[in-house]
């Protein structure tokens, strides 16, 4: 039995974290290929990523205030988090 993707928006938790942080995808976008970056409040870019990665490794960003953006997805707002 399959169960019905929770997400209507892309979410990240747990937030704020301190290793990596889990993005929920709605399964409309899941194959979709486009990609994510990782922000900080500079504008400086850390990482990378496609869409469907599911947990981001952030222990090599400094602790700090990030975004996740979103490339190509009209109406999906950076997700801000904390990395501590």
């Amino acid at each position: 039995q399959e169960t019905e993707n929770p997400f209507t928006q892309i979410t990240a938790f747990p937030n704020p974290t301190q290793g990596g942080i889990q993005l929920g995808i709605p399964d409309k976008w899941k194959s979709i290929s486009t990609r994510i970056a990782i922000v900080d409040l500079t504008g400086k870019r850390w990482l990378e990523k496609p869409l469907n990665t599911e947990i981001i490794d952030l222990r090599s960003l400094p602790s700090g205030t990030y975004f996740i953006q979103f490339e190509g997805i009209a109406g999906q707002k950076p997700i801000k988090f904390v990395k501590f």
